[in-house]
């Protein structure tokens, strides 16, 4: 936490994680923004979280991209005026932003080159948040000017912006190139900062490029948590979660069950915190208990339901290939075809392809290569656990109907 709540704050280069899908990256982000954010109304330089990840889509464009941080930046901008202001910020004024945020048309006041004495030098004109001039060249001169005066050049702090699942460039290189043209525009933009997180060790190829190379710092690596450290999380949790005293109590997970859960969808942090809120919450509404038997059977229900969902799509070969991928560790790759019984590696990816559609499976890029890996998803573990109790009567196949 406190690497990464340092790394924002230098501002030299572009803060990165890498880690696995689910195992709490995005999470670890929002925490040290808050931190420094804290900081900051305590009298520290200005580092202001935006309220949400930038996602990057698979048809983005720079434009597209440009678009949807000006947005956030002049919401900002109107959020965190009353604090900046009590600081002593340079910051627009409200009505101003809302015109600009209304008006396709706004009267600007550019930077570029230098002047003697403040390294800045003022132009005016006009540009169109619509027009071809806002989509063609970066940031809005007007979102330029009053970055750079609040955030006295970028020496004084500035927003912290994050992108999440940058994993997403292996199914579209095109964004990679999203990534690099953002160089030289927003990532080089006083007044901002930057972390960049993905999985797949996506961090590490983009440092390598050309464009990047220089531009990123070494990526903070974010394994999954230590059964050993799952005591304190749930503990911590607690803690947040019972500060309101007029709060109605809510059974929550102790740290047995919670490492059950934990264990049981694949150590996916995500997925984990979300099922437990969930198991929770329907604890609180029934007046159950939470205990380990108690939160088995409901997972086992759970899985139930996904698992009658996906057999109207997935037939008794694709449940074969599920169960022996399983049996394997979760992993896999197409060219072990012949392991999980298919001649070739075409009739392996048409049951694959229902198993995804699904959601049962994820297909993962490998680095450095146009390969796929194939991992069992945590509702996948989840199905799985229900196939396997007795309690589910089984939909899927019988021995003679494994290789149909």
């Amino acid at each position: 936490m406190s690497k990464l709540q340092s790394k924002i704050a230098s501002g030299n280069l572009l803060a990165t994680i890498n880690g696995p899908v689910g195992v709490g990256k995005t999470s670890l982000i929002a925490v040290a923004g808050y931190r420094l954010h804290q900081e900051f109304l305590q009298g520290e330089a200005p580092l202001i979280p935006l309220r949400a990840p930038l996602p990057l889509h698979a048809s983005e464009t720079v434009s597209s991209f440009e678009r949807k941080l000006c947005y956030e930046l002049a919401d900002a901008f109107i959020e965190h005026r009353d604090a900046l202001k009590k600081r002593g910020y340079h910051f627009p004024n409200p009505n101003d932003v809302r015109g600009w945020l209304r008006n396709p048309v706004w009267r600007t006041r550019g930077l570029g080159g230098s002047a003697a004495g403040t390294g800045a030098q003022y132009t005016r004109g006009s540009s169109g948040t619509s027009s071809p001039g806002y989509v063609e060249f970066g940031l809005p001169n007007t979102l330029s000017a009053w970055l750079h005066d609040c955030f006295r050049g970028g020496e004084a702090g500035g927003f912290v912006c994050t992108i999440d699942n940058l994993e997403l460039i292996w199914q579209n290189r095109q964004l990679q190139s999203v990534l690099e043209s953002l160089r030289d525009s927003a990532f080089s933009q006083p007044g901002l900062r930057w972390v960049l997180c993905g999985a797949e060790q996506v961090v590490r190829t983009l440092a390598a490029t050309t464009r990047l190379h220089g531009r990123m710092d070494d990526p903070i690596d974010l394994n999954p948590i230590g059964d050993d450290q799952i005591g304190n999380l749930i503990e911590k949790r607690h803690e947040a979660y019972t500060r309101d005293r007029q709060a109605k109590p809510v059974p929550l997970l102790g740290p047995e069950e919670f490492l059950f859960l934990y264990d049981k969808l694949g150590k996916s942090l995500r997925d984990s915190l979300r099922y437990a809120d969930s198991f929770s919450g329907w604890a609180h509404r029934t007046g159950t208990h939470a205990r380990t038997d108690v939160l088995r059977d409901w997972l086992i229900e759970r899985g139930a339901e996904h698992y009658h969902d996906a057999s109207f799509r997935v037939k008794p070969r694709g449940w074969k290939l599920f169960d022996d991928l399983v049996a394997a560790g979760g992993l896999c790759t197409y060219s072990q075809h012949k392991e999980f019984g298919f001649p070739k590696d075409g009739p392996m990816r048409e049951q694959m392809q229902k198993l995804l559609y699904a959601n049962l499976v994820r297909a993962e890029t490998v680095p450095g290569s146009r390969r796929h890996s194939l991992t069992v998803t945590p509702l996948g573990r989840l199905v799985k656990m229900a196939m396997s109790s007795p309690l589910v009567q089984p939909l899927h196949y019988s021995p003679t109907q494994a290789n149909r």
